[in-house]
């Protein structure tokens, strides 16, 4: 008479995600048969599987069937929690003029965490930002980055544009009223630009 020794199942992984992450499945022990099966008709002979871009149809119980070469069967369950995943949006007022305020912020309420990225690797916390004196150095793509209470984030991208004042003025169309004029009188030239930040005279 032989007694073989029966298998114990256990199930790892990374069951609790944020929406549209990935649900990994880690199944033990090892040189076994298995069997998965879960919601939505999952199912699986992998070890270690996954479901990539989880949503929450995928949350609920999930069942692992392991088989020994001996044929001795032992089963574990699970449950997959899929959190909701913010849909972060943030602004700025662009362009503004070197020297000027510049404001950046989330139009995203309710978060628990506000986080801003600077085009230098700066970091900043605030659900919005407010710079007194403005200059060119912050230019460029600022990268928000908000996160819920239960630690699902998401990221938006805010570009920003300081101008220097008067820097790469470029006359765009020059006309005048009249371009016949006798000695004493005079007319009223008109001039289109590209560039100008703040009053041109």
């Amino acid at each position: 008479l032989t007694v073989n020794a029966k298998p114990r199942a256990t199930i790892g992984g990374i069951l609790t995600v944020c929406e549209g992450d990935s649900i990994k499945f880690t199944g033990s022990p090892s040189s076994m048969t298995y069997n998965w099966t879960g919601v939505g008709g999952f199912s699986s002979t992998l070890q270690n599987p996954f479901i990539a871009n989880a949503n929450f149809s995928h949350a609920g119980e999930y069942r692992l069937i392991v088989r020994s070469s001996a044929g001795c069967v032992d089963t574990a369950t699970c449950v997959v929690v899929v959190r909701d995943k913010p849909e972060v949006e943030a602004h700025c007022g662009t362009p503004i003029c070197s020297g000027g305020a510049a404001d950046l912020y989330f139009d995203t309420p309710g978060l628990s965490s506000y986080k801003w990225i600077s085009p230098r690797g700066e970091i900043f916390f605030g659900e919005a930002l407010h710079f007194g004196i403005s200059d060119s150095t912050m230019n460029g793509s600022w990268v928000a980055i908000g996160t819920t209470i239960d630690g699902c984030c998401d990221t938006a991208v805010v570009e920003l544009e300081v101008r220097d004042i008067l820097r790469n003025l470029r006359i765009v169309s020059l006309s005048a009223d009249s371009i016949f004029l006798h000695s004493g009188s005079s007319t009223n030239l008109h001039c289109v630009v590209e560039g100008a930040c703040g009053d041109v005279g």
